[in-house]
């Protein structure tokens, strides 16, 4: 592992999610349990560096789960079966009745502490014994858990008729002694790079970005923080799930759900926070006057017609690249954190402590009213007036009076303004003594 972390994997395995476009219930396709983890570690550690990878590029989206108790939902999951000691699948070995049950009968009961064969063993479920007896306690949990996890997530997956299923990969694993857990969903049509009997990952190398469909980490110490401390309304938690987000694709709704975040994306309250942002960044920048001008009206530009053409923004790949094309064309050194916008955001409300800080979403029309500017010229190119302003004041402290005799601009001012513009009309013109 880079960086000279340690780094130890628990369990690793690629189940996959078995579904086709308008494909829902009662059709049902169940998902590919996979009957043991993975063996080989090198290749899960590289995925690991892959995945960490594309969370430090495209990862600016971050939350915590709304509840433990949802059924299904991967908080539920893990406060039941990876926080809780008593957990009916931390599993001694045991022997097998004659009649089994398939893994999904099994794995699909939400509650078997009432079925055990004995007082610590659960009820026989159709493995091969082989490898039950080849795993350590916490290895058959962590797997048995993994089995759970995919059958919350293709549940949630299935309320959605567009959706497909793809590979899903399941890594618990610690780095300098704090636990993690990734899940991801991986579409290889194209790269023959898992195993498909045994789920096994071949190769890293061939696995693309286009491949990652969206992955959430997970830091399973400050989770089970939250857990402990649910009850506790003076406790805040901090934001332990943080997003890959890929190409111009939201957070899809069914993962939010299946986790379930406390923090959805919210496209309003993004759409505000990302003018707002733009708007302290340039403020502070040292871009020249009109290039902050320029930069303003081309970003709310593009949001503006992402908003009426009701597509999706990606503010790393659209946003982004018009600032640096200004800081190239104009000199300024985007280096400088306060004259490199993803930085500054990261700084200003983008980072992993703070609400509502997506990097794909999809903006709204009404709270651009809000942002969009207007240039006024009075008089001809050799002597002018231009006033400029947000489209906001416009009716509220600026008012023109369409009176065909005597038409006027009206402008309202506070105590404030009324010195500002005071000290303007008392400057003596240039030519006067």
């Amino acid at each position: 592992m880079s960086s000279g972390r340690i780094l130890k994997i628990h369990a690793s395995v690629i189940h996959r999610i078995v579904k086709s476009i308008n494909q829902k219930a009662p059709n049902i396709t169940p998902p590919v349990i996979r009957e043991k983890l993975h063996d080989e570690s090198t290749q899960v550690e590289k995925l690991i560096e892959f995945l960490d990878k594309q969370l430090n590029v495209n990862g600016l989206a971050h939350s915590y789960s709304k509840n433990f108790s949802t059924s299904q939902t991967l908080a539920n999951i893990l406060s039941e079966h990876k926080f809780t000691p008593e957990s009916s699948l931390s599993t001694q070995k045991f022997t097998y009745q004659s009649e089994r049950i398939s893994p999904l009968d099994f794995l699909a009961k939400s509650k078997f502490d009432t079925i055990f064969l004995d007082v610590s063993a659960p009820h026989s479920i159709q493995e091969d014994s082989n490898i039950v007896d080849s795993e350590s306690d916490a290895q058959t949990r962590y797997r048995r858990i993994s089995a759970f996890l995919t059958l919350g997530l293709n549940s949630f997956i299935y309320e959605e008729s567009m959706t497909t299923g793809d590979h899903l990969p399941i890594i618990f694993y610690e780095v300098d002694g704090k636990q993690f857990l990734y899940i991801a969903l991986l579409s290889l049509t194209d790269n023959i790079t898992i195993n498909e009997d045994t789920g096994e990952i071949i190769d890293t190398t061939t696995i693309d970005t286009s491949a990652l469909k969206v992955a959430c980490k997970i830091n399973l110490d400050d989770m089970k923080h939250h857990f402990k401390n649910e009850n506790n309304h003076d406790f805040e938690p901090n934001n332990y799930i943080s997003w890959i987000q890929k190409g111009h694709d939201k957070i899809a709704e069914y993962i939010q759900n299946f986790i379930p975040v406390g923090i959805r994306i919210d496209d309003k309250s993004a759409t505000t926070k990302i003018m707002n942002s733009l708007v302290s960044f340039l403020k502070k920048s040292d871009f020249p006057i009109e290039a902050r001008e320029e930069i303003y009206k081309d970003v709310i530009s593009l949001i503006k017609k992402k908003a009426y053409d009701k597509e999706n923004l990606n503010i790393l790949e659209e946003i982004d690249p018009i600032i640096e094309s200004k800081a190239s064309t104009k000199g300024v050194d985007i280096s400088i954190d306060k004259n490199n916008f993803k930085i500054y955001r990261e700084n200003n409300g983008y980072g992993a402590d703070d609400a509502d800080n997506a990097n794909i979403f999809s903006p709204e029309r009404k709270p651009l009213k809000n942002f969009e500017v207007f240039d006024i010229y009075i008089g001809n190119e050799s002597e002018f007036l231009k006033i400029s302003g947000l489209q906001s004041i416009i009716g509220n402290k600026i008012e023109f009076n369409d009176d065909p005799d005597n038409p006027k601009l009206e402008i309202s001012l506070n105590s404030e303004e009324v010195e500002r513009v005071r000290k303007v009309f008392n400057t003596a013109k240039p030519y006067e003594s």
